[in-house]
């Protein structure tokens, strides 16, 4: 779904696409998954030899002893989230022209890419040239949001006729082509298990994702980073369906793991107990808001480094700088014969890698991190 079968050049682009929808391809259907669970299933099609059961990769990590914080939980709460597919639907679709050099031999390429070292490497490699003998120029990306990364089939096609017929050619991306030709984003299935104490302290957490990566998968590594912002045991595996390949699009990995830690969160206290009203760092073991200052630096489960922070001391001055508690005294009262409200406020937060620069870039690896 989504793959280009063929290429028509016209003098002008209304030429071009009436020819294209002229073009008659004969199809040979054949057995196909449309989803992550699926693909997963006993029996279904096999969509690559090379990956059994539609499984591309899979990753875990396990830090403590989350089996036993199960074992003596007072309450164990369960939840499944699913993240629908997305597109990134930028402000502008993808463009891209190819003209030949004459100078190097090579092409001169202009895209709307976010990345247009990366293409330069992808085109020379594809083309079988050195990469001086390819420019890629970005003037302007028009929104990319992590889908006009690398080099799609449309950029590669281009470029080998623009050197094939030594002439200057150019495609643009129409919406329908957006939608079912550019990486999609999310398409995750998450289970989420939380070990509860009866204060409503979280001490253990299992977290699984299943992933749908598309039936011609590029970037592979996307749940990866979702496992690094995890505590407890997490496991991800990534299947492989009939539908367009995923990316990082649109805070790419945080729409899994942030909301995974949230909702159990907020569903342990939700179906246990009666919490106090917030305060930061006072529920969820282990969790970097509950490191006193001399704790850093500190390792987190992943492996990441956090070199500082004082998370508990930037959430207090949120809740005064908001007036916290004059907003709850503002809520709607619960009903007759309870107290407090009937409804009730969070403060999510989540760190990411900054700060890292050129000299860390090699061993960056997300271990450098700011609240």
């Amino acid at each position: 779904m989504g793959e280009a079968v063929a290429a028509v050049i016209a003098a002008t682009e209304a030429l071009a696409v009436d020819a294209a929808a002229d073009v008659v391809v004969d199809w040979e259907p054949l057995p196909a998954v449309s989803g992550p669970l699926e693909a997963r299933k006993p029996g279904a099609p096999q969509i690559h030899a090379d990956a059994p059961g539609n499984v591309e990769h899979e990753n875990r990590i396990a830090a403590g002893d989350p089996d036993g914080a199960f074992a003596k939980a007072f309450k164990v709460v369960r939840q499944r989230m699913v993240s629908q597919r997305l597109c990134g639907v930028p402000m502008e679709g993808r463009a891209t022209l190819a003209a030949p050099d004459l100078t190097t031999g090579g092409l001169v390429v202009w895209a709307t890419t976010q990345a247009p070292h990366a293409m330069r490497n992808g085109l020379a490699t594809l083309l079988g040239l050195e990469q001086n003998q390819i420019r890629v120029i970005a003037p302007e990306v028009g929104g990319g949001f992590g889908v006009k990364f690398g080099v799609y089939p449309e950029d590669a096609a281009l470029a080998a006729m623009a050197r094939l017929h030594r002439i200057p050619l150019r495609w643009v991306e129409s919406r329908v082509e957006h939608m079912v030709a550019t990486t999609h984003g999310r398409a995750h299935v998450t289970d989420v298990e939380a070990a509860v104490e009866r204060d409503g302290t979280i001490t253990g957490l299992k977290v699984h994702v299943l992933a749908d990566i598309g039936a011609y998968p590029i970037f592979t590594f996307i749940l990866d980073l979702a496992l690094m912002m995890g505590v407890g045991s997490i496991g991800s595996p990534t299947s492989i369906s009939a539908r367009p390949a995923c990316s990082p699009t649109r805070r790419p990995w945080r729409p899994t793991a942030a909301p995974a830690v949230r909702r159990a969160a907020t569903t342990s206290s939700a179906s246990s107990m009666s919490l106090p009203r917030a305060r930061p760092g006072a529920r969820g073991s282990g969790a970097a808001t509950s490191s006193p200052l001399d704790a850093f630096p500190t390792r987190r489960p992943p492996g990441q480094r956090y070199d500082s922070g004082e998370y508990d001391r930037a959430l207090t001055k949120a809740l005064q700088v908001s007036k916290y508690e004059a907003l709850r005294a503002d809520q709607t009262p619960g009903p007759p014969g309870t107290t407090g409200s009937s409804s009730a406020s969070g403060w999510p937060a989540t760190s990411r890698c900054a700060g890292s620069g050129p000299s860390r870039a090699p061993s960056c690896g997300w271990s450098r991190r700011g609240p």
